[in-house]
């Protein structure tokens, strides 16, 4: 702490231990600066722990008589999700921000947008908090980070709106307000025509790598704007791989294999295995007068 008094005034910072709840005292010897030196005030707040009060005493004594001013400074904690993840079918499901980036939680933002399919009925939404004792109401479900909470979804509806209230033991702190607006979109199917016929085609997740089943030959029903990757393999033939983000409407791609070159190291292999088969065989010729 820096604090910048008056002539002849000393500035002396009084609060409570967080650990011990001893009482405790520094001297302010520091004044204001964006480079200089402050004082450390230990144990005045730990990660997650209740909202704290220092008050700072501005005193001066004259002619043995003390003059004194106090100054209260209320730290008030801001009850926040440390991580939070939403799932739906299982699948963890990709946050975006507000412009529809794709994004990573923070616990200092608080709006978030996911995309799941218009049929989707409810999503679950899990997460840990910053600090102990924390609760969180999900739509105004308690939540305790214990197992999963569950929002139902309208199927109906085009847009809906999850809301994530975390709460915690101390009345002066300030409740964190998550919103994740869910968007749905009806799923696009896309056909994959291997080349040649009898190549097999997988398809990944690239959020989760869980393969994706085909929900009959060669068609995969995907979700607009995700990106998957997809393998194609097939006998005598080198692999394709390649990322692949889904379309908004149907569509039909062509995947291709290659056939594999004749190489040097190929004919070395070839004979390495003749000498091998050969090796313990006997020719006799035939005698000829």
């Amino acid at each position: 702490m820096q604090a910048t008094v008056a002539s002849g005034y000393t500035a002396t910072a009084c609060y409570y231990k967080t650990s011990t709840g001893r009482a405790a005292s520094v001297v302010i010897k520091y004044p204001v600066s964006d480079s200089g030196s402050a004082v450390m005030m230990g144990q005045c707040v730990a990660t997650g722990d209740n909202s704290q009060t220092v008050t700072v005493r501005l005193s001066k004594t004259v002619s043995d008589v003390e003059y004194y001013q106090e100054h209260t400074l209320h730290l008030v904690r801001r009850t926040q999700l440390k991580t939070m993840a939403l799932r739906a079918d299982g699948e963890e499901l990709r946050l975006c921000d507000a412009s529809g980036a794709l994004c990573t939680f923070r616990s200092e933002d608080t709006a978030y947008t996911v995309t799941v399919p218009k049929g989707l009925t409810a999503l679950s939404v899990a997460g840990t908090f910053v600090g102990s004792g924390y609760t969180a109401e999900v739509n105004g479900i308690r939540y305790d980070g214990s197992a999963d909470v569950e929002a139902t979804l309208d199927p109906a509806k085009d847009s809906e709106t999850v809301t994530i209230r975390v709460c915690g033991a101390d009345s002066a702190a300030v409740p964190a307000v998550y919103t994740v607006t869910v968007r749905k979109q009806e799923p696009v199917n896309v056909t994959f025509a291997a080349d040649p016929a009898g190549a097999t085609v997988f398809l990944t997740d690239t959020r989760s790598g869980k393969r994706i089943a085909p929900t009959r030959d060669n068609v995969w029903s995907l979700m607009p704007g995700v990106t998957y990757r997809y393998t194609v393999t097939c006998h005598g033939c080198a692999g394709v791989s390649a990322d692949y983000t889904a379309p908004d409407t149907d569509q039909h791609i062509l995947s291709q294999c290659f056939k594999r070159k004749c190489c040097m190291c190929c004919i070395s292999k070839w004979i390495k295995d003749c000498i091998h088969l050969f090796r313990n065989v006997r020719i006799t010729w035939p005698y000829v007068t």
